[in-house]
């Protein structure tokens, strides 16, 4: 059995990777990026014949209205490619930026009282509640249980109710859905992750010698 098959068995879900290619939704386009600026997305749709399928990719963004964007064009790409048999609108489940994976972020308290609470959730999962984390002012971190209609209007309701608290604002890191599907989605982006990492050390190394 191949490596792509055996991944494949290990999935309760339907998943389509299309991780290899990156989406650049930013307004100045580049070859370079760093890694707040990689968002890895989790879109799930259905089909005619009633089959729940997840589809991931990584967007180029500079901010969350950007990425947003680029998730309009992944969501029109799919339009076309499943033309014969989606059946409805796409909808985000999971979103992670990719400076999520810095160390002094994964060590701090708050991050690691965020996983738990994320992990916590999961293992209850009701497909009601989304579950966001960001920075608020740029400073330190924060945590929110939303129930809304869509993660979209979760990650808008965070920020409306951090800046009424506190005057400040929230930029989200990560968002997903309390859903069985969340766990397989964080094992997705561990994968993308570690390429886009080999990605940026080598463009790093390359970049050393060209001085």
């Amino acid at each position: 059995m191949s490596t792509e098959n055996k991944r494949a068995s290990s999935f309760r879900f339907h998943h389509l990777d299309h991780t290899c290619l990156i989406r650049d939704a930013r307004q100045q386009r580049s070859a370079e990026f760093e890694l707040s600026q990689v968002y890895y997305v989790g879109l799930r749709f259905w089909t005619r014949d009633d089959e729940e399928r997840y589809r991931h990719a990584l967007i180029l963004a500079d901010d969350f209205k950007e990425f947003m964007g680029g998730v309009a064009q992944e969501t029109f790409a799919i339009e076309l490619e499943m033309e014969a048999i989606l059946c409805c609108d796409c909808e985000i489940v999971f979103v992670r930026n990719m400076v999520t994976l810095m160390p002094e972020l994964q060590s701090s308290s708050d991050y690691q009282d965020a996983v738990r609470k994320i992990h916590a959730k999961l293992s209850h999962a009701d497909e009601q509640t989304y579950m966001v984390f960001g920075l608020i002012n740029n400073e330190r971190t924060g945590f929110y249980l939303q129930n809304t209609i869509d993660l979209e209007s979760a990650i808008n309701l965070t920020q409306s109710t951090v800046l009424h608290r506190s005057r400040q604002s929230f930029t989200p890191l990560e968002a997903c859905l309390s859903h069985a599907v969340t766990v397989e989605c964080y094992r997705l982006f561990d994968i993308a992750a570690a390429r886009i990492q080999m990605m940026i050390a080598c463009a790093l190394h390359t970049a050393s010698y060209t001085h």
